[in-house]
């Protein structure tokens, strides 16, 4: 017997969740790495508009990151509800 579909969905939007929590623990590695090895890095004015630049995109992406489990959230519950509904549908609207 196969998975019910609403439990499928759930699996799979956890499934590609889990995916994109290591992806993202990943660039936090390499950005935390990045950050190390700055002060051994060149000088100048050039690096310092580097620098300057580069610590402003990552700002925006860790930001971009502490929003991600409240997306999260509302996409599964999102999709959850969609699926009810096809569920409720396929089924004579008895689930």
């Amino acid at each position: 017997m196969g998975i019910a579909p609403q439990d499928r969905i759930e699996s799979l939007c956890r499934n590609d969740m889990d995916a994109i929590e290591r992806d993202v623990a990943a660039i936090k590695a390499a950005m935390k790495k990045v950050d190390e090895m700055m002060p051994r890095t060149w000088t100048g004015k050039d690096a310092d508009h580097w620098r300057t630049a580069y610590e402003a995109r990552m700002k925006q992406l860790k930001h971009l990151f502490e929003t991600f489990p409240t997306e999260e959230k509302q996409l599964v519950e999102q999709a959850r509800r969609k699926q009810e509904k096809l569920d409720q549908k396929m089924h004579g609207g008895h689930v």
